[in-house]
């Protein structure tokens, strides 16, 4: 704990903020606050150093509390992090989960010659010369944390590669062991493993959790990613694989010590106050539990519509194809259209594609925080129902039907979507109120609408149930009109288009 606070008092600075821990344990300016606690019981003492922010972030009220705890008890010692956010907003945009860059000065500050684990914040390149200790590594029944292991991407320029890395190195600094292979060392990694199922192989990266057993390594647990899944965006890619590392290594738990004898003094309360406050974060857990509950009945249900929905388009394809056959035209040799052949694996890729239909015009300020959707764990599956609703409206639009509801319940077009997913108009709630309205006002083309404006309520819902992240395309139908298309005005996420329940 010798340079504990000079660390973070550097962190501190880097952040552009003038507040000083060193010289006093209470620090206050512009909207933040510091305070320095210290406790001891017996042989076993503790530092906490605390960060409150009050930021005002996209419209929102934020509180940013970063803890940082530092105890000894002997010759063992331990360092943890603690973040808290609180918003006036619930359903706002969601904050970005990653190590704190003060998780990676502490590690740098280390002594390094005792290191028993790399920790980051940066990776590790392996050479051919290094196989033997990693796999080592990767068998040690003392390793404690995950190694991240990535295989070379031919895709991807070096420098791309590297980005990709040391972006996740940089997430997970104090949670994981990130390494990377190299175009020579892959293949020799591969041929040297004990077992063929724990391989990784061009542009993929495996997530090793600790207790590998070589008679049985149990490939299930160890997750691996492709690389067309991790993209070619570095944050992405690092929140992919944070999303599988960062649950298990968060609900560790803090040393007995500090739970039993250390917490009680640092915070200054009573064993009866600790109580209360356990019993109010139990409620707050059932209520939690109850509305995943929900969600995960609604997803069921909107999983059971789509397979049904599946089966009756394979059956109806299968009709076609037997009518065909009749007409002596071999199924198997007619040309796939773009739209049927493209497979887009992110949101963007989608939109990309689907600027290139004849008969929709996305405006180019249309997409919006799109590259939150692909962060989402679903955000394949997103990709390819926008690609599915955009691919919609451009038949609709190539048929001039009637309108694009009545086009859907009626034409029996396979290109047709589910009038659940429809919206033709905003409710009365959001039309009354000025604030929610005006975000109706969207982007068009000038031909259209002369100063480049128009209001849109039609919008369709790719994905069906709750949370703000879920995806919403509003457009404008000019199939009558002077282009003879479908303008859209907005793709993004939902709490970008608030309503009166995310209000």
């Amino acid at each position: 704990m010798d340079n504990a606070l000079e660390i973070f008092q550097r962190w501190i600075e880097s952040k552009q903020l003038v507040l000083d821990v060193i010289s006093s344990d209470h620090s206050t300016s512009d909207n933040c606050e510091t305070v320095v606690r210290r406790a001891s019981h017996g042989d076993a003492s503790a530092l906490q150093a605390i960060l409150t922010e009050n930021k005002y972030h996209h419209g929102d009220n934020e509180r940013w509390l970063t803890t940082a705890s530092w105890i000894t008890q002997k010759e063992q010692g331990w360092v943890w992090i603690d973040i808290e956010r609180e918003s006036d907003r619930l359903f706002g945009s969601e904050p970005w989960i990653a190590a704190p860059n003060l998780a990676g000065m502490l590690l740098q500050a280390r002594n390094k010659s005792e290191l028993n684990e790399h920790l980051g914040p940066k990776p590790i390149r392996i050479a051919s010369t290094d196989i033997d200790h990693l796999i080592e590594s990767l068998y040690d029944t003392n390793r404690s944390v995950p190694i991240i292991l990535f295989s070379a991407d031919p895709t991807l320029s070096p420098q791309k590669y590297g980005q990709r890395v040391q972006r996740t190195a940089k997430d997970l600094a104090g949670c994981a062991d990130v390494r990377m292979l190299t175009a020579d060392s892959e293949d020799e990694f591969n041929n040297a493993l004990p077992d063929v199922s724990l391989k990784v192989y061009r542009g993929g990266v495996r997530i090793y959790l600790p207790g590998i057993i070589k008679s049985d390594p149990q490939p299930f647990r160890h997750r691996y990613l492709l690389s067309d899944r991790l993209t070619d965006r570095s944050r992405v890619a690092a929140g992919r694989v944070a999303r599988l590392v960062l649950p298990r290594m968060l609900a560790q738990s803090p040393p007995a010590i500090y739970r039993t004898r250390l917490k009680p003094i640092l915070d200054g309360r009573d064993w009866e106050q600790i109580a209360v406050d356990l019993d109010e974060e139990l409620n707050g857990l059932k209520r939690e539990n109850q509305e995943l509950r929900l969600e995960k009945a609604i997803a069921y249900e909107e999983a059971t519509d789509s397979e049904r929905e599946i089966g009756h388009l394979l059956r109806k394809n299968e009709l076609l194809r037997n009518r065909l056959r009749e007409l002596s035209e071999s199924p198997e040799t007619m040309e796939l259209s773009v739209e049927e052949s493209s497979d887009p694996s992110s949101c963007l890729d989608a939109i990309v594609l689907a600027s290139h239909l004849p008969y929709i015009k996305i405006h180019p300020e249309a997409p919006v925080d799109i590259e939150r959707l692909d962060e989402a764990e679903d955000g394949e599956l997103w990709a390819r129902r926008i690609w599915r609703h955009l691919n919609s409206l451009n038949a609709y639009a190539e048929a001039k039907g009637p309108g694009f509801l009545s086009w859907c319940e009626h034409s029996g077009s396979d290109r047709a979507i589910s009038s659940r997913c429809i919206a033709m108009s905003e409710s009365q709630s959001v039309m009354n109120n000025p604030d929610l309205r005006k975000h109706r006002i969207l982007p068009i083309d000038h031909v259209v609408e002369p100063n480049g404006c128009i209001e849109m309520q039609a919008h369709l819902k790719p994905v069906q149930g709750g949370g703000m992240q879920i995806p919403r395309i509003y457009f404008h139908d000019d199939t009558k009109g002077r282009t003879g298309k479908v303008h859209i005005g907005f793709i993004g996420p939902h709490d970008r288009m608030p309503n009166q329940s995310s209000n």
